[in-house]
């Protein structure tokens, strides 16, 4: 029983994809993998690939949403928005019985922190406001980070601050995926796309060392958001091939990309999220 219970719960899930896109320049992350932290993740293989099932943990993570006044006191989002948005990661969250519980909101009134800049900004904001042993979700009205620039938010991943911050403007509709994105960093998920741990084959074959490190979700070549169609989330880029010469079909429908459009995690994904925060991130309870 209690594995029908988590298969209609996986595909509850999967069935809330639509055709919900947004703004792609509204989506870009700006979450920064220590280079550390990947080599660490390829010398020590977790136990999640080929499971067939989602490892569960009966965990509650405190929130704290932390909203940065602007120049006339006003916030830009309201309760409504935030309780709407952890209800929407506990929907998503629910395969893995990991939940979110919004403990508090604090309107910050330092409102030259809600144009956040992360290089002169970043560690006054941290050093003023940060509370150790919660989620410090930050909200300003633009966050520009070192690496990438203007984004739409970014995230340490385990190991690092309990930090997520994102733009009042990704909080404003709760189908809006900036904070779930941002979110599966913080638990320990790469981009689809990602390079630095080397290139994923399309066929898969070398998925537990290269690419995202997870081998249910199709390799990518692009995190490029305009290869993808803003109707249906095909993809419409030009063909790619990887070394082999065989041609990827990148994912769409994922978080963890950067389609617009994402709906689901796999399986892999989440047992990932689960192995992560037992391994690294288990003080927050």
């Amino acid at each position: 029983m209690r594995q029908v219970l988590l298969i209609a719960t996986f595909l509850s899930i999967l069935f809330l994809c639509s055709t919900h896109t947004f703004a792609q320049t509204d989506f870009r992350c700006g979450t920064v993998i220590p280079h550390d932290y990947l080599e660490s993740q390829k010398r020590a293989m977790p136990g999640y690939f080929g499971c067939e099932q989602i490892n569960r943990v009966n965990r509650k993570i405190s929130v704290l949403f932390q909203v940065i006044r602007d120049s006339v006191g006003g916030t830009g989002v309201t309760d409504a928005n935030l309780e709407q948005s952890i209800n929407r990661l506990n929907e998503i969250w629910a395969p893995t019985g990991i939940s979110f519980e919004f403990c508090e909101r604090r309107n910050l009134d330092n409102h030259q922190f809600n144009e956040f800049v992360q290089l002169t900004d970043g560690e006054d904001m941290e050093a003023m406001y940060y509370e150790p042993n919660v989620i410090n979700v930050f909200i300003s009205a633009t966050v520009n980070t070192i690496s990438q620039g203007d984004v739409a938010g970014y995230a340490y991943p385990p190991g690092g601050k309990d930090i997520v911050h994102v733009k009042k403007s990704s909080m404003q509709d709760p189908e809006f995926p900036v904070l779930i994105h941002e979110m599966g960093h913080f638990l320990g998920l790469l981009h689809t796309f990602e390079t630095s741990t080397g290139a994923e084959l399309a066929d898969g074959s070398n998925c537990t060392s290269a690419g995202d490190l997870i081998c249910d979700t199709e390799a990518s070549p692009t995190n490029n958001p305009a290869d993808f169609s803003g109707t249906n989330c095909n993809y419409i880029g030009m063909p790619a091939a990887d070394a082999m010469g065989n041609f990827y079909v990148p994912p769409s429908k994922n978080f963890m990309s950067y389609s617009g459009c994402g709906c689901e995690f796999t399986k892999q994904q989440y047992n990932r999220m689960v192995e992560q925060y037992l391994q690294i991130r288990n003080y927050l309870w």
